[in-house]
């Protein structure tokens, strides 16, 4: 009997000495998903991956935040693998509000000129003059076939930025280097790669751009003349 008492009093007294029980650690993050995505075009849904589980410092974002927005940024975004991981808007500015591209519209040109290529309208290694014909330059016409449409796209046409840089007339296309020798940004001389377009795919160049690029994406917008130029709204 003194020795079942002895034993009872030394398991209790184990017993209190026992660690108090904590919850299990909680299971770690889903890793980043390593394919590319692409969102769906029949809906506004777009998958997103948190910058915890990139493994990325979040003690500064609102840092970044701010300066971004001192800097005029109306909207701010930073995809990782197709994927939204930071979406920002500021000065009344919503994920359906539609801003000027201006220069940014160039690569839609660009994108639209592979397109007419790969449906073999065109060959970015021709002469422009084989689209627009001679005398849109005020150069020669042994000058004005050096240039090629992979010279617009490249900004190395030789054309004179100078005269009026935005302007895109032959008056204003006017002769000051050999073609390839030098870079320059001319908006002129990009801006007409719209009408090679036209020439090419006997429709205007936004007609063939809704149908090629903008509709099959699902992209909004609109294109507006602006200083004589065609830009993209969206």
């Amino acid at each position: 009997m003194k020795n079942s008492v002895l034993l009872l009093i030394a398991f209790f007294a184990l017993s209190s000495c026992n660690p108090t029980a904590v919850d299990p650690p909680p299971p770690p993050l889903d890793p980043a998903p390593e394919t590319m995505y692409f969102p769906p075009l029949a809906s506004t849904a777009w998958e997103q991956v948190s910058p915890e589980v990139l493994g990325w410092e979040t003690n500064n974002e609102q840092q970044l935040f701010d300066f971004v927005q001192a800097r005029g940024t109306k909207s701010f975004i930073i995809l990782k693998k197709g994927r939204l991981v930071y979406e920002k808007y500021f000065d009344a500015q919503t994920v359906t509000s539609n801003w000027v591209w201006y220069s940014a519209a160039k690569t839609l040109t660009a994108t639209t000129i592979g397109i007419a290529q790969q449906e073999n309208l065109l060959d970015i290694n021709t002469k422009t003059s084989d689209y627009l014909g001679t005398g849109w330059t005020s150069m020669t016409v042994a000058q004005e076939n050096e240039i090629t449409i992979k010279n617009h796209l490249s900004m190395n046409t030789g054309l004179d930025e100078t005269t009026d840089w935005a302007c895109y007339t032959p008056a204003c296309f006017t002769y000051k280097a050999p073609v390839n020798s030098r870079w320059a940004y001319h908006q002129g001389a990009y801006t007409i790669l719209q009408d090679v377009v036209a020439t090419a795919t006997s429709t205007t160049f936004e007609n063939y751009f809704n149908t090629k690029l903008k509709e099959p994406i699902g992209m909004d917008g609109e294109w507006f003349v602006f200083n004589g130029n065609l830009h993209l709204l969206s």
